[in-house]
C-alpha cells in the first residue's frame, strides 16, 4: 500500500512540476511580447482559419468552468467516500486507498488545468478588448479611405462577377497591408472580407 501511494505522489508531483515549468515559460514569453499591440499584429505565413477572439474566450472558460467543476465535485466525492460518509461504490482492502488516491490524483489534475484554463481565458478576454479596438479602427479608416470608385479603379468591368470579387478583394487586400502592414494573415482576410461587404 505504501508503495502504491508513493508511486501515485511521484506521479502527481511530476505532473504539477511540469505544468509548472510550461508556465512560468509561458509567462516569460508573454512578458517579452507585452509591448506588442496583440497577436494580430505579428508576421505570419501559415495559412490557419481566423477565429474571433471572443469565441476563444467563451470556449476556454466554458471548458475551464467545466473542468473546475469536475474537479472539486471529484475530490468532495473522494474525501466522502474515504471519510465512510457515503458507499456509493464498494471497494475494499489496499484497493480501495489506492483507488481513491489514484481518482483524487485525477480530480486534482482536472481542477488544476480548470484554473489554468481561466487564466488563459483572462488573457484571451484582455486580447478580445484588443482586437475589438483594432477592428474599429480598420473600419473607420476603410470608411474614410475607401470607395466603390478607389477600389474598382483598375477593375476590368468585363470580368466575370466571380473574378471581379477577387479583383476587388485584392485591391482591397493590398491598400490594407499599406496602412496596416502587420496584420496576422488570417485575420487580414476576414477584413478584407468584413471591408467588401461594407461596399458590395
Amino acid at each position: 500500500l505504501q508503495n502504491e501511494f508513493d508511486l501515485s505522489k511521484t506521479i502527481l508531483l511530476e505532473f504539477l512540476n511540469h505544468q509548472l515549468t510550461e508556465e512560468t515559460d509561458t509567462e516569460i514569453n508573454a512578458s517579452a511580447n507585452e509591448d506588442d499591440i496583440s497577436e494580430l499584429l505579428q508576421n505570419n505565413t501559415g495559412e490557419h482559419a481566423y477565429v474571433d477572439k471572443n469565441v476563444q474566450y467563451e470556449d476556454v472558460s466554458s471548458s475551464g468552468i467545466t473542468l473546475i467543476a469536475f474537479g472539486v465535485v471529484g475530490i468532495l466525492f473522494v474525501i466522502l467516500e474515504l471519510s465512510g460518509l457515503t458507499h456509493i461504490l464498494s471497494i475494499s482492502g489496499s484497493m480501495r486507498w489506492f483507488f481513491y488516491l489514484t481518482m483524487g490524483i485525477m480530480f486534482v489534475i482536472f481542477l488544476f488545468l480548470g484554473i489554468k484554463s481561466m487564466k488563459s481565458a483572462s488573457q484571451l478576454k484582455a486580447e478580445a478588448k484588443t482586437e475589438a479596438a483594432l477592428i474599429s479602427d480598420i473600419q473607420q479608416w476603410a470608411g474614410d479611405t475607401l470607395s466603390t470608385a478607389v477600389i474598382d479603379e483598375h477593375l476590368d468591368t468585363d470580368m466575370a462577377e466571380t473574378d471581379c470579387y477577387f479583383s476587388r478583394l485584392a485591391a482591397i487586400q493590398a491598400k490594407l497591408e499599406v496602412q496596416y502592414p502587420n496584420l496576422d494573415t488570417a485575420f487580414k482576410e476576414e477584413m478584407c472580407e468584413r471591408i467588401y461587404d461594407l461596399f458590395y
